[in-house]
């Protein structure tokens, strides 16, 4: 790929890095399979998952990972492993497919779908929440220092993620960190406005950057408000 010049030709320059491609794949397989984003899918499926189980405050929304891998792998059409093993080589998509789109393009976004689902048995997180805006959190910044998370217990992880949020609040480290959050934000803000049956724009919340900020300012001031009442 190279970028767009004014004339006809182009120059070694313009040549894009092998990380802006991938970054301009990944966003065009976002919008053909997800309609936009897989952000935006995760929050729509949050939204329409209240509806559907009549989800409130005092009774709400309980979505597991579990839940949200099946969900988007059926998005995609890539069966489950258990559906795997039993349509066999009847399935389109071989395994160094479904492996690349896996881990190149889902974990990437939602590492939190790479974590084994049996691991959250005795501690269930589930999506849209605080603590798994945590582990979201923990989970990304452990994938930009290199760390393999299968080294962290969830509980590290999601204190990893808390610890993070209480450093950008002191300002301790670079507030362009604090975009970590976003997606937590967005989708803590999406089942809470649902829950309390708000007519919500999904599309203008991610699609908007003033939605987003306003949703990332939201969420560490409902966090501040929370530790001062401890």
């Amino acid at each position: 790929m190279k970028r767009h010049t004014a004339g006809y030709e182009t120059h070694k320059q313009g040549q894009l890095s092998v990380e802006w491609q991938f970054g301009v794949v990944r966003r065009w397989l976002n919008a053909l399979v997800f309609e936009n984003s897989l952000s935006e899918f995760v929050g729509r499926l949050i939204v329409q998952a209240v509806k559907d189980n009549a989800c409130h405050d005092q009774q709400p929304l309980e979505l597991t990972l579990e839940m949200l891998n099946t969900s988007v792998l059926a998005k995609i059409g890539i069966p489950d492993s258990k559906e795997l093993n039993a349509v066999g080589d009847t399935h389109a998509l071989n395994n160094a497919t479904i492996n690349a789109i896996r881990h190149e393009i889902l974990f990437v976004e939602l590492p939190a779908l790479a974590l084994d689902p049996t691991a959250t048995d005795k501690y269930p997180i589930y999506v849209g929440t605080v603590d798994w805006g945590y582990l979201h959190a923990g989970l990304m910044m452990a994938g930009r220092t290199g760390k393999d998370i299968g080294h962290f217990t969830l509980d590290e992880l999601i204190q990893l993620g808390e610890s993070l949020e209480d450093m950008l609040r002191e300002g301790a480290i670079d507030a362009a960190l604090m975009k970590i959050f976003t997606l937590p934000a967005k989708l803590l803000y999406l089942k809470q406005c649902a829950e309390q049956n708000k007519v919500i724009a999904v599309d203008r919340l991610f699609r908007s950057e003033e939605e987003s900020a306003k949703a990332l300012a939201a969420f560490f001031f409902r966090q501040r408000a929370a530790k001062r009442q401890q």
